[in-house]
């Protein structure tokens, strides 16, 4: 029997799902009389085409689908909780859409979803999943675990490609296809996948927040800001600027230290520069004829290091905090930018005296044409393991639970967890779209480890030492690359399906 939704979900689902027209009153009640009849015949329309839901009529007999789910947070954001949530409704209104996103989906198929949490971090996940999979005994259908940790799964052939599954379409906006495909060496085969099932990608999407009384105090306006984003004039200069002109030097030492008031603030360069290493939308490989080709345009990694440098050697940035002390000097109201951050920090962010605002991380310059949404190489996404042998229903529930999730989850977890009033005249709402909807750049993060760490060495090296020589550093590892990826080209043309 399908159990009834309850109340707050239910109006929010209603709420985040149309924007309903003003009423016009009594000059407008004759015409809303005469389009009654019209109105009708709409309704009976869209309850026709509503009928012909690819799903309609499929049932897997009570079949279980087996999903060992990661629950650790070391060193990345976890999604379980968007995934299988408790298992129950407890009135926490993001929760309850996860329940009823998966009861829905387990009545509509007739499967019963069966979630076992696995807590292994990144340097224990990779020997667990070998031990698991190597077995050969069928135990799980879906693993969610670290990212460029399943692509060493993938490379060991111990994944199935699910991109000629007839019920996945992977075009579709909750499904993250660039990035996917992004991981797919040949851009054809896909193992590796992320959405709005497989959670882990959109939490730990990296973005940009920033005090918004510090912004108006310095600045002005504080929604100007938005504007240059959506003017697609929102670039690693104007960051820059940003943050050398929110700089005073507040105990009067003349250095710059904490206790100053700061432009940006974060940890260290590697995870805190990953956003930016990749922000000028970079190809790095080519598959051609079944040879994998390194394709980087040096000119532009150079610029994307002097950018970088602009950014972290500004007069405004300290990159020297430990042990998360970042986020606390944000919310101490000393810095106009939190760096290292992801939409899951948002949770950190709530008791504040300031209003808090949120933006993609920028472009690298006003001619590019997107903005890029970084995730971590530690971000966990989902594959299928070889052991499975239930392809069909695999196939079919996860095209489901990432389309039911676009619907009732996405809304939930923006207006709750983010606070933001998921409306279409929204701005902050315009900003978490730009995220959501230009989260790329995967091979970079899934494949370093695999090819040595060298991908990420060509900007990690120079930067920490305010060094703009990129091409001493590329050439230095070039060689390297090159090698690994020649194998890696080999190794995929002999996976199977």
């Amino acid at each position: 029997m399908r159990k009834q939704i309850s109340a707050s979900l239910l109006a929010l689902i209603i709420t985040a799902s149309a924007i309903l027209p003003s009423c016009g009153g009594e000059a407008d009640a004759e015409e809303n009389t005469a389009e009654d009849t019209a109105g009708s015949a709409d309704t009976a329309a869209n309850a026709e085409t509503k009928e012909s839901d690819k799903f309609d009529n499929i049932d897997f007999g009570g079949d279980k689908l087996r999903v060992w789910s990661s629950i650790n947070d070391y060193d990345s954001t976890n999604a379980h909780d968007l995934i299988a949530g408790t298992g129950a409704e407890n009135g926490e209104v993001v929760n309850d859409a996860v329940y009823m996103r998966n009861m829905e989906v387990e009545e509509a198929l007739n499967i019963k979803i069966e979630f076992t949490p696995c807590d292994e971090d990144y340097v224990t996940n990779l020997e667990k999943m070998r031990s698991v999979i190597m077995s050969g005994e069928d135990l799980y259908d879906v693993i969610i675990q670290d990212m460029y940790r399943e692509a060493q799964v993938v490379m060991e052939g111990m994944a199935i490609d699910m991109s000629q599954h007839p019920m996945l379409d992977f075009t579709q906006p909750y499904w993250m296809g660039d990035y996917m495909y992004d991981m797919s060496v040949d851009r054809q085969k896909v193992y590796i996948m992320a959405g709005d099932f497989f959670m882990g990608a959109i939490k730990s999407a990296h973005a940009l927040y920033f005090n918004k009384t510090m912004m108006e105090n310095i600045y002005g306006d504080p929604d100007a800001i938005y504007k240059t984003v959506i003017d697609g004039k929102w670039t690693c200069d104007a960051l820059a600027s940003y943050i050398e002109g929110a700089y005073s030097d507040l105990d009067g030492n003349s250095q710059v230290n904490m206790g100053d008031q700061l432009g940006f603030c974060c940890q260290g360069y590697w995870g805190s520069g990953m956003p930016f290493m990749l922000c000028g939308d970079l190809q790095w490989v080519q598959y051609v004829d079944g040879d994998l080709r390194l394709v980087l345009n040096e000119t532009r990694a150079a610029k994307t290091l002097e950018a970088m440098n602009k950014v972290f050697w500004n007069t405004g940035t300290i990159t020297t905090f430990d042990d998360e002390m970042w986020v606390p000097y944000f919310n101490n109201g000393l810095s106009l930018f939190l760096g290292y951050a992801d939409l899951n920090t948002f949770s950190q962010l709530r008791e504040n005296d300031f209003g808090v605002g949120i933006l993609p991380y920028p472009k690298l310059d006003e001619e590019q044409e997107r903005y890029v949404t970084v995730t971590h190489d530690t971000t966990e996404t989902g594959i299928v393991p070889i052991t499975s042998k239930k392809y069909d229903m695999i196939g079919t529930a996860l095209e489901m639970l990432s389309r039911e999730g676009q619907k009732t989850i996405m809304p939930a977890y923006y207006e709750t967890a983010l606070k933001v009033k998921y409306t279409s005249d929204n701005v902050s709402a315009q900003m978490l779209d730009i995220i959501h909807d230009n989260i790329n750049a995967s091979f970079f993060l899934a494949y370093n480890g695999y090819l040595g760490g060298n991908l990420i060495t060509i900007f990690f090296t120079p930067i920490q030492k305010n060094s703009s020589d990129f091409a001493s550093t590329y050439a230095s590892v070039k060689p390297q690359i090159e090698t690994g990826l020649e194998a890696m080209a080999a190794t995929w043309a002999e996976l199977g399906g």
